[in-house]
């Protein structure tokens, strides 16, 4: 039975407020993601226990939650401590695929508990040197004290999803250096020198190839497509049509990078096109691009720069564009979830950097399709003793990609999820 533990709520009627009913701040924990429930009940008698633990199953059935019983045998699992039954024993009794859990240490002493103030803290902390993470936190009173469980459990599943999206980020670093995917790339000829820099500097293979005839046989072996329009040309269309339709038929991912996409009907008619030709994995862009794909005006677009302060609400655009293209989509978003990196900063503007940096989101789409890690090496480059200004930051951003480590990525990632 697989679990999710990211927020398991530790029930106590004794600390409930007045005006909450047990059941009632339970399916509201839950509705605010609560992920597994753990009933405990110390002082309640056999007939009261019972009843409890029956009316939490109900609720707890309706969502699909695991739960939990302190003590004693229920459908999901059990909790025992030191002073009771053996596990050997306990596990012999369960029937096969229960989870049994079993306190180990009393740490009480000095810890406040688990709060929204603390929890980032408490998680970061708990990364080990090897990367590893914590699985999830056990909370009480911050939830089923409070006037608003809902909104209690939402903040802490926001903030522990936060953390597991920035741990995994990293451990796809060593990943891709280990597979060393390669990645068929169909560029401009501004970035085509850089794109292959930033592949290399990441630790997979670059190949430029715009050939049709290439196309069938690159798919078979490459990790990962990219398609860049920026200096398109009608006679180059077959090559991306057929690059598309082929990493398609082969399952790989698809980057689509619609530069300018809204500076002439030529560029807008050939990105419908081939939008409706092949499903692309990750659409990247600026606003005044994206804004053009999704037909509004909100954003203009200046030939390949957006123009003005963005959309007024970016989560909810990237959220409808991505559903409506079934991709992921720069912010980030898949449709459903948004991922937004947090207190950026304007960076040195410089041709071809954005365009360059988009093949780490390649070569992450070619391991298992995660974030790419742009705004941190932007972020570490920007702060390298050797940058001047835009001349010299494009380097810097090219050895802060070749260097990046696990560490750099929990210590920089600043991840907000809507």
């Amino acid at each position: 039975m697989e679990i999710d533990y990211s927020v398991y709520l530790v029930t106590g009627r004794d600390l409930l407020p007045p005006g909450k009913s047990y059941l009632e701040s339970l399916e509201e924990s839950i509705r605010g993601g609560v992920t597994v429930v753990q009933v405990r009940e110390k002082d309640a008698d056999t007939g009261e226990f019972i009843q409890i633990a029956a009316q939490s199953k109900e609720v707890c059935d309706r969502y699909k939650i695991p739960l939990i019983i302190n003590d004693r045998v229920d459908p999901s699992g059990v909790h025992v401590g030191q002073d009771d039954m053996d596990v050997e024993l306990v596990r012999k009794l369960l029937p096969p695929g229960s989870v049994i859990g079993l306190s180990l240490q009393h740490l009480g002493v000095g810890l406040c508990g688990i709060k929204t103030s603390n929890l980032w803290r408490t998680l970061y902390g708990g990364v080990s040197v090897t990367g590893h993470a914590l699985d999830g936190v056990a909370v009480v009173s911050e939830i089923v004290a409070s006037q608003d469980p809902r909104g209690v459990a939402n903040s802490l599943s926001k903030i522990v999803k936060d953390l597991q999206i920035s741990t995994r980020a990293s451990e796809l670093i060593s990943k891709t250096r280990d597979i060393s995917p390669l990645v068929h790339q169909i560029t401009n000829n501004v970035v085509a020198t850089q794109s292959a820099n930033v592949t290399l500097a990441v630790g997979a293979s670059p190949i430029m190839a715009t050939e049709p005839e290439e196309m069938e046989d690159l798919s078979k072996i490459c990790g990962a497509l990219l398609v860049n329009i920026g200096t398109m040309r009608a006679d180059g269309l077959e090559g991306m049509r057929l690059a598309g339709r082929y990493a398609n038929k082969y399952r790989k991912p698809i980057v689509f990078d619609p530069v300018g996409v809204g500076a002439t009907k030529f560029r807008k008619q050939t990105v419908e096109d081939l939008l409706d030709l092949w499903q692309v994995g990750v659409i990247k862009g600026n606003a005044g691009e994206l804004a053009a794909l999704a037909g509004t005006s909100e954003v203009l677009s200046k030939g390949v720069d957006s123009v003005g302060s963005g959309f007024k609400d970016p989560v909810s655009f990237v959220r409808i564009l991505a559903k409506r293209e079934r991709c992921v989509v720069d912010y980030i978003s898949d449709g459903t979830n948004v991922a937004v990196v947090a207190e950026w900063r304007q960076l040195p503007c410089i041709i071809a950097s954005y365009c360059a940096t988009a093949l780490y989101g390649v070569e992450i789409a070619s391991t298992s399709k995660r974030l790419s890690f742009a705004a941190i090496t932007g972020e570490i480059a920007v702060k390298s003793s050797m940058v001047k200004g835009p001349g010299t930051f494009l380097p810097a951003l090219i050895d802060a990609l070749h260097s990046l480590s696990a560490q750099d990525v929990r210590g920089h990632a600043k991840l907000a999820l809507f």
